[in-house]
């Protein structure tokens, strides 16, 4: 049993008025769903899905990974439930539990990822929730 990151990155980022897709915006010389990818990939998560709604097409054009999971959200603008339900939808059965992490979290870096991993399967919880 593992647990699977789930990047939630199809909204309209309606709040970004006059800017581009929030994935899309840099953040230290990369678009950000780059980073976040890239910060998810170097932790202990064993599967990655990113999930992609809002100008879809546009993210897919700057992902070069190849070892994620990238899945469609077409009811992204019903808001986030709909990403997570359309993440877990596309989670592997031998999943033990996943990790939602946002795409404007640039700074969920892979020491914090796999503390709440760590904090997981020590605890024996359903569910672990970082507290700042």
């Amino acid at each position: 049993m593992f647990v699977t990151g789930i990047v939630l990155a199809a909204g309209e980022s309606k709040r970004l008025s006059g800017y581009s897709s929030k994935p899309l915006l840099e953040f230290e010389g990369e678009p950000l769903i780059c980073r976040v990818v890239r910060q998810v990939l170097a932790s202990r998560l064993k599967e990655l899905v990113v999930v992609l709604g809002y100008r879809s097409q546009e993210v897919r054009n700057v992902l070069k990974q190849t070892d994620i999971t990238i899945v469609e959200n077409v009811d992204y603008a019903k808001g986030q439930s709909a990403s997570v339900r359309a993440g877990l939808t596309n989670v592997s059965s031998s999943a033990a539990a996943a990790l939602f992490i946002p795409v404007d979290q640039p700074l969920f870096v892979p020491k914090l990822i796999n503390k709440l991993i760590g904090a997981y399967e020590s605890s024996g919880a359903n569910i672990v929730v970082p507290a700042y």
